[in-house]
Protein backbone atom coordinates (compact mmCIF):
# COMPACT_ATOMS: atom_id res chain seq x y z
CA UNK A 1 0.00 0.00 0.00
CA UNK A 2 1.36 3.42 -1.00
CA UNK A 3 0.68 6.32 1.35
CA UNK A 4 2.24 8.91 -0.95
CA UNK A 5 5.24 9.55 1.25
CA UNK A 6 7.47 6.79 -0.05
CA UNK A 7 7.22 7.97 -3.67
CA UNK A 8 8.22 11.50 -2.70
CA UNK A 9 11.02 10.23 -0.49
CA UNK A 10 12.40 7.98 -3.20
CA UNK A 11 12.31 10.78 -5.79
CA UNK A 12 14.07 13.12 -3.34
CA UNK A 13 16.70 10.45 -2.72
CA UNK A 14 17.09 9.92 -6.47
CA UNK A 15 17.48 13.69 -6.95
CA UNK A 16 20.13 13.83 -4.23
CA UNK A 17 22.00 10.94 -5.83
CA UNK A 18 21.84 12.69 -9.21
CA UNK A 19 23.21 15.93 -7.76
CA UNK A 20 25.99 13.98 -6.02
CA UNK A 21 26.88 12.17 -9.27
CA UNK A 22 26.91 15.47 -11.15
CA UNK A 23 29.15 17.06 -8.51
CA UNK A 24 31.49 14.05 -8.54
CA UNK A 25 31.63 14.05 -12.35
CA UNK A 26 32.39 17.78 -12.36
CA UNK A 27 35.21 17.34 -9.86
CA UNK A 28 36.68 14.34 -11.69
CA UNK A 29 36.54 16.09 -15.07
CA UNK A 30 38.02 19.25 -13.61
CA UNK A 31 40.68 17.20 -11.85
CA UNK A 32 41.92 16.09 -15.25
CA UNK A 33 43.32 19.62 -15.57
CA UNK A 34 46.60 20.33 -13.83
CA UNK A 35 46.01 20.36 -10.08
CA UNK A 36 48.43 21.84 -7.58
CA UNK A 37 49.03 20.75 -4.00
CA UNK A 38 50.11 22.95 -1.12
CA UNK A 39 50.76 22.13 2.52
CA UNK A 40 49.91 24.42 5.41
CA UNK A 41 51.09 23.76 8.96
CA UNK A 42 48.68 24.21 11.83
CA UNK A 43 48.40 27.76 13.11
CA UNK A 44 49.94 28.28 16.55
CA UNK A 45 47.64 29.67 19.24
CA UNK A 46 48.54 31.12 22.60
CA UNK A 47 46.99 29.63 24.66
CA UNK A 48 46.49 26.47 22.58
CA UNK A 49 42.98 25.39 21.65
CA UNK A 50 42.02 22.29 23.63
CA UNK A 51 39.59 19.54 22.64
CA UNK A 52 37.50 20.24 25.74
CA UNK A 53 36.88 23.80 24.48
CA UNK A 54 35.50 22.42 21.21
CA UNK A 55 32.89 20.41 23.12
CA UNK A 56 31.65 23.54 24.94
CA UNK A 57 28.68 24.97 22.98
CA UNK A 58 29.29 28.48 24.35
CA UNK A 59 32.90 28.47 23.10
CA UNK A 60 31.61 27.97 19.54
CA UNK A 61 30.15 31.51 19.65
CA UNK A 62 33.47 33.17 20.47
CA UNK A 63 36.51 34.36 18.56
CA UNK A 64 39.70 32.72 19.84
CA UNK A 65 41.85 34.50 17.22
CA UNK A 66 40.71 38.08 17.86
CA UNK A 67 38.76 38.27 21.15
CA UNK A 68 39.18 42.06 21.40
CA UNK A 69 38.35 44.49 18.61
CA UNK A 70 41.32 45.89 16.66
CA UNK A 71 41.99 49.63 16.59
CA UNK A 72 40.44 50.09 13.12
CA UNK A 73 37.05 48.70 14.21
CA UNK A 74 34.67 51.52 15.19
CA UNK A 75 37.12 53.66 17.18
CA UNK A 76 35.38 55.73 19.84
CA UNK A 77 32.14 53.70 19.77
CA UNK A 78 31.06 52.77 23.30
CA UNK A 79 29.55 49.49 22.01
CA UNK A 80 32.54 48.45 19.90
CA UNK A 81 33.35 45.32 21.97
CA UNK A 82 29.75 44.04 21.81
CA UNK A 83 29.54 44.86 18.09
CA UNK A 84 32.86 43.10 17.48
CA UNK A 85 31.55 39.94 19.13
CA UNK A 86 28.38 40.07 17.00
CA UNK A 87 30.35 40.71 13.79
CA UNK A 88 31.27 37.04 13.34
CA UNK A 89 29.56 35.06 16.11
CA UNK A 90 30.45 31.63 14.68
CA UNK A 91 34.19 32.19 14.25
CA UNK A 92 35.31 29.37 16.56
CA UNK A 93 32.66 27.04 15.11
CA UNK A 94 33.72 27.58 11.47
CA UNK A 95 37.47 27.61 12.21
CA UNK A 96 37.95 24.97 14.91
CA UNK A 97 34.85 22.81 15.40
CA UNK A 98 33.89 21.98 11.80
CA UNK A 99 37.00 23.67 10.41
CA UNK A 100 40.61 22.49 10.48
CA UNK A 101 42.41 25.81 10.99
CA UNK A 102 44.30 24.37 13.94
CA UNK A 103 45.46 21.25 12.05
CA UNK A 104 48.18 20.48 9.50
CA UNK A 105 46.45 20.34 6.12
CA UNK A 106 47.18 19.52 2.51
CA UNK A 107 45.13 21.32 -0.13
CA UNK A 108 44.88 20.12 -3.72
CA UNK A 109 43.04 21.96 -6.47
CA UNK A 110 43.09 24.31 -9.40
CA UNK A 111 44.33 27.26 -7.30
CA UNK A 112 44.70 25.77 -3.80
CA UNK A 113 46.13 28.89 -2.16
CA UNK A 114 43.26 31.17 -3.19
CA UNK A 115 39.51 31.46 -2.65
CA UNK A 116 38.92 32.69 -6.21
CA UNK A 117 40.78 31.82 -9.40
CA UNK A 118 43.09 34.62 -10.57
CA UNK A 119 41.36 36.33 -13.48
CA UNK A 120 37.96 34.88 -12.56
CA UNK A 121 36.10 31.71 -13.43
CA UNK A 122 35.83 28.46 -11.49
CA UNK A 123 38.11 27.35 -8.69
CA UNK A 124 37.95 24.09 -6.78
CA UNK A 125 39.99 22.34 -4.13
CA UNK A 126 40.01 19.58 -1.56
CA UNK A 127 41.45 20.26 1.87
CA UNK A 128 42.75 17.14 3.61
CA UNK A 129 43.47 16.60 7.27
CA UNK A 130 44.66 13.01 7.61
CA UNK A 131 42.14 10.95 5.60
CA UNK A 132 39.24 13.43 5.55
CA UNK A 133 38.65 15.21 2.19
CA UNK A 134 36.85 18.55 2.63
CA UNK A 135 35.51 20.06 -0.64
CA UNK A 136 35.57 23.67 -1.82
CA UNK A 137 34.20 25.36 -4.95
CA UNK A 138 34.06 29.00 -6.04
CA UNK A 139 33.12 31.06 -9.06
CA UNK A 140 33.97 34.65 -9.95
CA UNK A 141 32.29 36.14 -13.02
CA UNK A 142 30.55 39.17 -14.49
CA UNK A 143 27.26 38.54 -12.67
CA UNK A 144 28.75 37.88 -9.25
CA UNK A 145 30.82 35.54 -7.17
CA UNK A 146 30.26 32.75 -4.68
CA UNK A 147 32.14 30.17 -2.66
CA UNK A 148 31.18 27.24 -0.48
CA UNK A 149 33.33 24.81 1.47
CA UNK A 150 36.59 24.67 3.41
CA UNK A 151 38.76 27.64 2.43
CA UNK A 152 42.53 27.88 2.12
CA UNK A 153 42.96 28.65 5.82
CA UNK A 154 41.03 25.53 6.86
CA UNK A 155 37.84 27.27 7.97
CA UNK A 156 34.40 26.48 6.55
CA UNK A 157 32.54 29.28 4.84
CA UNK A 158 30.03 30.24 2.23
CA UNK A 159 29.16 33.50 0.52
CA UNK A 160 27.10 34.69 -2.45
CA UNK A 161 27.46 38.16 -4.00
CA UNK A 162 25.24 38.77 -7.01
CA UNK A 163 26.51 42.01 -8.51
CA UNK A 164 26.62 43.13 -12.11
CA UNK A 165 30.16 44.04 -13.16
CA UNK A 166 30.73 46.71 -15.80
CA UNK A 167 33.80 45.14 -17.38
CA UNK A 168 35.19 41.67 -17.85
CA UNK A 169 38.10 42.38 -15.53
CA UNK A 170 38.01 40.85 -12.10
CA UNK A 171 39.39 43.00 -9.27
CA UNK A 172 42.45 41.60 -7.46
CA UNK A 173 41.92 39.78 -4.19
CA UNK A 174 42.08 42.09 -1.21
CA UNK A 175 43.83 41.18 2.00
CA UNK A 176 41.75 38.69 3.98
CA UNK A 177 40.47 39.60 7.41
CA UNK A 178 39.03 37.06 9.85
Amino acid sequence: MNDGHSAGSSSTLADAKSVFRLFLTLILCTAAHAAETITRPASVHTPPIRTAQKWNPLWAFGNADDPAPPAWFRPGDKNRTALWRMRNPFHNFTHYIIGVSDKDITRTGKHPGAVFAPGGGWNWAFTRHRWLPLPFVSYDGKCGRFYLGWRESGNFGGKVNLTKRDSGTIPPKTAARH
